[in-house]
């Protein structure tokens, strides 16, 4: 629900306080260097750590993650690495995939799970994995020469096709991008995140380089971010409380994040991302580990019994 702090069962009082303003400066450093909101990483801490469900988990998380991708969208403009252009076309895409993804989440947590929240945690916990596995790869791959210059969005025989100034790459699908736009979006509604599979796309789809798609990421995931917010705060899934304390420490945490991704080089920003990437796959499949062991030995309830005839 709406204000308070309704749904954390672990902490309470200057503890919890403490900690979710931590939580917030982590998440500020993350969206500044790496160009992503931090959803991957807050919503499964929420849920691990702090005994949110993951509904509001997500709902809170989106608010304090537009709040903080603002704050980093500004910096980064001023860096000169957002193609402002991209950006706003794949952010068209991404606004109605949020509301997509919303409904989705909708269906599955009370249709599919019956509201059982255990079974739901038994779903997300292995779609976030999966995606945490595909966005860590491709970061890791990196964008060769070939990838930078043609891409497969350049590729793509779908017109019309644009130029992107920032970038100098010609022949860029249009249709292409709003279609990135759609899915980035529906796994910000469904999921709570968007930059952490948004920077990669920009890298090995449209061919961005990493400082261009750091960028240009945070300013697609402050419009997916908005539109998932209202979808979840609709339906009374959003913590007040919880977003702003955690987006308090994130407005400090996202400008040492941009100061970060301009001095470091490139390779080493890749490398950093992916090791937190891991990190965040073992902390999710310890706890899926534990609640799978749990949903196999909590009572089951009775079945029952037919009419004899």
């Amino acid at each position: 629900m709406i204000g308070g702090l309704d749904g954390i069962s672990y902490l309470e009082g200057p503890i919890l306080a403490a900690a979710l303003l931590a939580m917030g400066l982590g998440l500020g450093v993350l969206t500044g260097l790496f160009g992503v909101g931090g959803g991957f990483l807050i919503v499964p801490l929420l849920n691990v750590a702090f005994g949110m469900d993951y509904t509001l988990a997500k709902g809170s998380c989106l608010a304090c993650i537009f709040g903080t991708s603002a704050s980093g969208l500004m910096r980064h403009l001023r860096l000169g690495h957002v193609a402002v252009k991209t950006m706003l076309i794949i952010a068209g895409g991404s606004v109605a995939g949020a509301m997509l993804g919303g409904m989705l989440n909708d269906y599955l947590e009370r249709v599919v799970c019956g509201g059982d929240q255990l079974r739901f945690e038994l779903i997300m916990h292995p779609t976030y994995i999966a995606l945490l596995i595909v966005a860590g790869w491709i970061v890791l791959k990196g964008p060769d020469e070939a990838t930078t210059h043609n891409a497969p969005l350049q590729r793509l025989p779908i017109g019309p096709k644009i130029r992107i100034q920032r970038t100098g790459q010609e022949g860029v699908s249009l249709p292409g991008l709003v279609y990135v736009g759609v899915g980035i979006g529906i796994l910000a509604g469904l999921l709570g995140v968007s930059g952490v599979i948004m920077m990669p796309l920009l890298l090995a789809v449209v061919g961005m380089n990493p400082r261009q798609a750091i960028g240009t990421s945070l300013g697609i995931v402050v419009f997916a971010s908005a539109s998932g917010t209202v979808e979840y705060g609709l339906d009374d899934k959003v913590n007040l409380m919880v977003a702003m304390s955690i987006l308090i420490g994130s407005t400090i945490g996202v400008q040492f994040g941009a100061w970060l991704c301009a001095k470091l080089h490139a390779g080493s920003v890749r490398g950093y991302f992916v090791v937190l990437v891991a990190a965040v796959i073992v902390m999710i499949a310890v706890d899926l580990a534990v609640k799978i062991r749990h949903y196999r030995v909590r009572p089951q309830p009775p079945t029952p019994a037919h009419p004899t005839r």
